[in-house]
Order: C-alpha cells, then sequence, then structure tokens
C-alpha cells in the first residue's frame, strides 16, 4: 500500500499524469494488489479508503469563545492545565 500511498501523494503534488492513458498507464506501471489496482482505474475512492484503511469521514470543529470568555481573559487565552480559574473582575 505504501505505493498506492506515494501514487496519491504524486497525484496531489500534480507530479503524476492527470488522467487519459497517461494515468492508466501510470497505475498499470505500479507492482500493486488487483484490488488497489482496480479501485484506483475505476477511481473508487471509497473502495480505495477501504483498501488502505482509511477513515470513511473525518470533521474539524474550530469553537470560539464566547463573549463571557472574551472579558474575563482579554488576551485570548484561558487557564492552563492544573491552574485555577480567575476571579471576576469586579465591576
Amino acid at each position: 500500500m505504501r505505493q498506492v500511498m506515494r501514487f496519491l501523494e504524486q497525484l496531489g503534488a500534480g507530479v503524476a499524469p492527470d488522467g487519459g492513458a497517461g494515468y492508466e498507464d501510470a497505475v498499470r506501471s505500479l507492482l500493486l494488489e488487483d484490488q488497489a489496482r482496480d479501485a484506483l482505474l475505476a477511481r473508487d475512492g471509497t473502495r480505495l479508503g477501504e483498501l488502505i484503511e482509511g477513515r470513511a469521514q473525518m470533521f474539524c470543529m474550530i469553537f470560539t469563545p464566547d463573549e463571557t470568555d472574551r472579558e474575563e481573559y482579554p488576551d485570548g487565552d484561558g487557564p492552563d492545565e492544573g491552574e485555577t480559574e480567575r476571579e471576576p473582575k469586579p465591576e
């Protein structure tokens, strides 16, 4: 599967052929298991992901502080691990 990963990296970097007969020739020239070669030739990302044991879905979530947090920590940094919460500022 290392060759599959290298090939995909090259495709992403624009080094490998982008389609047509050049792509098929490049895939056929790789020393791969039949299932991996077939998935690449069919451009079947789902099957290829299964073969390399990749994740079906991945999420990236970013949480931003609400207004209360911004007032309590104006530098944008909350308490460090082991540190206690700051006392609220007197108004």
